[in-house]
């Protein structure tokens, strides 16, 4: 997360794709949503099929 927000800091407008993962990467939600708050980014979630 410290290039984007290099990035950010630079003036670059800032798009990320996430994937949630059930068993792999659940238990991070919560800290992502809380810094994304934060954070003038553009966030999507995107699926797995």
């Amino acid at each position: 997360m410290q290039g984007i927000e290099l990035a950010i800091e630079l003036g670059v407008k800032v798009k990320v794709n996430a994937l949630l993962m059930h068993h792999f990467n659940h238990n991070e939600l919560d800290n992502f949503l809380n810094w994304i708050k934060d954070t003038p980014i553009t966030l999507r979630f995107i699926e797995l099929t």
